[in-house]
């Protein structure tokens, strides 16, 4: 569901984080500021690997940038996908870089990079938004 503050014209989607199947936590993601989407299957090895590296990484940023995990399982998946502009992958795990404004900044195959590969390719889209 996306939402704006008519006050202050902060547009926010809500969704429901899913990690092995188990609803985590409900987030408001700000489009303010650099968005990582991670599409995943919970079913899927490489996406626990790519879910726990990307998360890190962007944690690294504090507050310069949102973490989005998508499971592809989820029935809602489609619809936010849709909201954010995006298709839905095939190839998993998949990473989108969105700006503030919603515009794809970067999208790849998640190939097994370390953190610190992903903090070389992540630092120009992050820290200079």
């Amino acid at each position: 569901m996306i939402t704006v503050n008519k006050k202050t014209g902060i547009i926010a989607v809500f969704l429901i984080i899913l990690v092995s199947g188990v609803i985590l936590t409900a987030k408001a993601v700000s489009l303010k500021k650099t968005t990582v989407l991670l599409f995943c299957a919970s079913w899927s090895a490489d996406c626990r690997t790519a879910s726990s590296t990307v998360k890190t990484t962007v944690n690294s940023y504090g507050d310069k940038a949102n973490y989005v995990l998508l499971d592809v399982d989820n029935p809602t998946t489609p619809d936010i996908s849709r909201q954010y502009d995006v298709s839905v992958p095939t190839a998993l795990p998949f990473i989108y870089i969105l700006d503030k404004n919603g515009k794809i900044l970067f999208k790849q195959k998640y190939k097994n990079e370390t953190s610190s590969e992903l903090i070389q390719k992540f630092d120009p889209l992050i820290l200079n938004n």
